[in-house]
């Protein structure tokens, strides 16, 4: 036996396989997309809460894997989805395709199926990052808005503009400080000159936006690590690469998505006030990705009575606050739920 057929056996042979027996997999497709759809968790709860990945093009499937999931999949279920061109999805969608009102639509199409196959009492969004962008674009049309119990938005975007002004400021800021301590000089240097050339981020090219996210990446701005959760899991690994449903499709599709699908002048702020239904907005501190100046944002523009929007920003945490503080999380959004299922 060749020494890589044996490690990808003893790979299978040695990974969990909850992956297999777990929840109900199907695929929901339009546009050319096929997009999957995993439901795990506590199905005869009759609480649905559908998850919104960040991205644009990244995955939910591996998301099952953190502590906070599997908390919540034992009390509701967990709707964990691809959205078109992201993650694991199929199909050969149109790059134009690639539009706000399509990912509304595909979203639409899920809630749609939710209700269908489930006959559920009630259904949450929970949206991160990108995921929240979407989430709070899908509930500024009032029919769409119906069907949704609550909505969560955890670091979300839904106002690019605001969110590259105060993500750029910090990084400037870190960059400017990086120097001045003679800390990987030329690196950062190089920050603090694109940042002078390059003030107005809703005119970077492609190009200027991949070497703001080098800068970014360094600034290590998703995860605040400390010693209290040191055993959270970070994402897929190679174990989970082999087992369904994972698969190596996650790390093409952005190539083609991100390049074609340009967020950065988007600014939800005018339609938000049409969003009545209850909402919980959850920031880390030290989110540097999207600052919790959106949370602040996203509280004025909001058009949910101050009884129905809750906004909590988590101390010790960056932008993925349910791997971070995972118990705070827990139950914020569990307190949430219950409040309004």
């Amino acid at each position: 036996m060749k020494l890589g057929t044996a490690v990808i056996l003893l790979i299978l042979l040695s990974s969990c396989s909850f992956y297999f027996t777990d929840g109900d997999y199907f695929f929901i497709s339009r546009e050319d997309a096929v997009l999957p759809v995993w439901v795990k968790g506590n199905t005869e709860s009759g609480v649905f809460i559908i998850f919104n990945h960040g991205g644009p093009g990244e995955t939910a499937s591996y998301v099952t894997n953190f502590k906070a999931m599997q908390a919540l999949e034992e009390d509701y279920a967990l709707v964990y989805w691809d959205q078109r061109c992201s993650g694991i999805s199929q199909g050969n969608p149109s790059t134009d395709s690639f539009t706000l009102e399509d990912f509304i639509a595909d979203l639409d199409l899920l809630v749609d199926t939710i209700e269908y196959q489930y006959s559920p009492n009630s259904i949450f969004l929970y949206g991160v990052s990108w995921g929240g962008t979407l989430g709070t674009a899908y509930l500024t049309d009032s029919i769409r808005q119906q069907k949704i119990s609550g909505f969560i938005e955890e670091g979300g975007g839904h106002n690019m503009v605001l969110l590259m002004e105060l993500s750029s400021g910090i990084i400037q800021d870190h960059a400017e400080a990086m120097v001045a301590e003679g800390n990987e000089t030329d690196f950062w240097q190089d920050a603090v000159d694109f940042f002078a050339a390059h003030p107005d981020s809703t005119e970077w090219t492609a190009e200027d936006y991949y070497e703001y996210a080098s800068y970014l990446r360094n600034a290590d701005p998703y995860t605040y690590e400390t010693d209290e959760y040191p055993d959270e899991y970070a994402g897929p690994g190679g174990s989970d690469i082999f087992l369904s449903p994972i698969s190596f499709a996650l790390f093409f599709n952005p190539g083609k998505l991100v390049p074609n699908f340009n967020i950065l002048s988007l600014n939800l702020n005018p339609d938000m006030g049409f969003i009545t239904l209850p909402v919980l907005l959850l920031w880390g501190e030290y989110d540097i990705n999207s600052p919790a100046g959106l949370a602040d944002n996203a509280e004025s523009f909001l058009g949910t009575p101050p009884a129905d929007l809750r906004k909590v920003i988590i101390p010790n945490a960056g932008h993925n606050t349910f791997i971070d503080q995972p118990d705070t999380f827990i139950s914020e959004v569990e307190t949430f739920i219950e409040a309004n299922k």
